[in-house]
């Protein structure tokens, strides 16, 4: 059983990312946080203050591996819009849509897998969504509205973010498997072993397999290889339609991509 004070750290480091102030230790001392009412209430306390809405921030940042997106290579000659400024409006994005759905809206937060709209600035607009920049703002980095998800792209919530696909992807091709695993660990509470020692991990050339569906299908005909990638890959292949960018693309080296997927 925790004691008043190891209550108050606990509720101050999961809400706010930080130790617990007077308030919330007076409150403690009183005997307040000794029932769930009381817990409740002070819990509220702490989601009114601004630090609550920057440790939300850091818990996405973290459980989406957003950190660091900037510094993700992508081959400049097949993605040159790909640079650091691209990477961090990307990040951006889906903590705008996180910040809509739970603190502006205090909407469902399933709806982070369905929302049929996002928020763009200049650079994502132009180069990732290709609809029409937001007006307003001092420049074309701050310049942010949201929109409607084009309807063409059947994208829906932060698995078709730019953000989460370009993280999970390879710097000249996506990865189904690392896509597919990101959604079984992040989302599903699952794990994939390493591969066994010894196993061929490349693919064939996109020369002789142009789609990654083809291309993975080593992965799903081989035994020692079958068990695990049965799991991931399908799920990676449903976002195939998304480059390692997250662009959305019909063709891949010409040639039509299927991503439908049975899981």
């Amino acid at each position: 059983r925790l004691t008043s004070y190891e209550t108050a750290a606990r509720m101050a480091f999961f809400l706010t990312d930080a130790p617990p102030d007077d308030a919330l230790l007076d409150a403690a001392e009183a005997g307040e946080l000794d029932t769930p009412e009381g817990r409740q209430e002070a819990a509220l306390t702490l989601l009114d203050r601004p630090t609550a809405r920057r440790a939300l921030r850091n818990f996405f940042t973290e459980y989406l591996v957003l950190d660091g997106l900037e510094l993700r290579a992508k081959d400049p000659n097949l993605y040159p819009a790909w640079d650091a400024t691209l990477a961090r409006s990307m990040r951006e994005e889906t903590l705008r849509l996180l910040d809509d759905i739970i603190w502006t809206r205090d909407a469902d937060v399933r709806e982070m897998f369905t929302a049929d709209y996002t928020f763009v600035n200049t650079p994502l607009a132009e180069k990732i969504y290709d609809v029409p920049a937001p007006q307003g703002g001092d420049s074309a980095a701050s310049e942010w509205g949201r929109i409607d998800l084009p309807a063409d792209q059947g994208r829906s919530g932060i698995l078709s973010h730019p953000s989460v696909l370009a993280r999970q992807a390879n710097p000249e091709s996506t990865s189904a498997t690392h896509r597919g695993l990101f959604v079984l660990e992040r989302f599903l509470c699952r794990t994939m072993p390493p591969p066994p020692e010894g196993v061929v991990t490349e693919l064939p050339p996109s020369s002789t397999a142009p789609t990654m569906r083809e291309r993975v299908a080593v992965h799903l005909e081989d035994p020692t290889c079958a068990g695990c990638h049965t799991i991931s890959d399908p799920l990676g292949l449903s976002l195939e339609n998304y480059d390692p960018i997250g662009v959305y693309r019909a063709k891949e080296n010409g040639a039509v991509i299927d991503a439908s997927a049975d899981h």
